[in-house]
């Protein structure tokens, strides 16, 4: 009788073993497909709403909006610098291919709570609105921190504009309008949240390194 037990023992496990094997077997591979990489030059950084992402190693390259113009712009931030208890992100800019040298650093911050970006001013010792961060239509958002005595004033005239260049179609823009001494406009920029500036009326995007 243990004899017969055993032979059945040995019989049902070699049963349950087979079918567990011929089931696994049995199951298709999943198939694996890779992820496709963010275009960062056309869409920016997924996740970025700032109009001017602040990280250390971000990079855009610039070309001149003219054919005569072969030579490019690089800005880049390569550092940070503390002020009055603030941290600035130092953005650099390589003019003529990289060879001419470096201009002066422009120091940069982003509020927090409502992402306006701010730019220093080393005469004044205050910050400058350079972007806000949730603009609205018609709101003025005063001169060009960097032309201030070119460009006197400028206003948001867009938050949904639109901008094709030779690299990608850009949607979702912010367009501020940029006005000289005598009241008329002298320019417009286009920025895109979770890139930067996609291009004015001199520079048009043509390569970005986001971290």
């Amino acid at each position: 009788m243990k004899l017969i037990q055993i032979i059945c023992g040995v019989v049902l496990s070699a049963v349950l073993f087979y079918g567990c094997t011929k089931d696994e077997k049995d199951e298709p591979t999943p198939i694996l497909f890779p992820e496709t990489p963010p275009n960062h030059l056309c869409d920016g950084k997924p996740g970025d709403y700032s109009y001017f992402p602040l990280v250390l190693g971000n990079k855009w390259v610039y070309t001149y909006d003219s054919a005569s113009f072969a030579q490019r712009d690089t800005f880049r931030i390569n550092g940070v610098s503390l002020i009055a208890g603030k941290t600035y992100y130092n953005l650099y800019r390589y003019y003529a291919q990289d060879s001419l040298g470096i201009t002066g650093n422009i120091k940069l911050r982003m509020d927090a709570t409502n992402k306006n970006v701010f730019q220093y001013n080393s005469v004044t010792l205050s910050d400058e609105l350079l972007i806000p961060g949730n603009p609205t239509v018609g709101q003025s958002i005063g001169p060009d921190p960097n032309k201030p005595t070119v460009c006197v004033n400028r206003k948001v005239i867009s938050i949904t504009g639109t901008d094709l260049t030779a690299y990608c179609n850009y949607t979702g823009c912010i367009v501020i309008e940029r006005y000289g001494i005598g009241g008329g406009v002298i320019g417009y920029d286009y920025y895109k949240r979770g890139l930067g500036m996609v291009s004015n009326d001199d520079y048009i995007l043509k390569e970005v390194v986001l971290k």
